[in-house]
């Protein structure tokens, strides 16, 4: 009486696709599925490794971003100590000259050339 009734159970190792060619044959292509997960699972590596690469990327071109805004800032410092060294350098050759000693300049102020 413990009978199976209903289809007969079929083989779970492979698949088959059928496929009709144009002279009307089938055509058989076997798919395991252990293929399907090597696949499956190639592609998943890839597009861990594509995001990793996208994220390195963006990482980088930030660093880059902050590295421009630094170094635009230092070269504005550069240029404007370079204006006052020649400020002071003008004005010590016009002491100089006059044969007065020269007087350093008040703090934070920037020497002006005197005629």
């Amino acid at each position: 009486m413990n009978e199976k009734r209903g289809k007969p159970s079929r083989p779970r190792g492979n698949w088959q696709l059928l496929l009709i060619n144009e002279y009307g044959r089938t055509v058989r292509i076997n798919h395991p599925r252990r293929y399907l997960f090597v696949l499956g699972g190639t592609v998943l590596l890839l597009l861990i490794m594509a995001l990793g690469l996208a994220g390195l990327f963006f990482h980088e071109r930030a660093t880059r971003q902050e590295l421009q805004t630094s170094l635009t800032h230092v070269q504005d410092t550069v240029s404007s100590l370079m204006n006052e060294n020649d400020a002071l350098t003008a004005r010590l050759a016009g002491v100089c000259e006059n044969g007065q000693a020269p007087v350093a300049p008040a703090s934070g102020t920037t020497p002006t050339a005197t005629p």
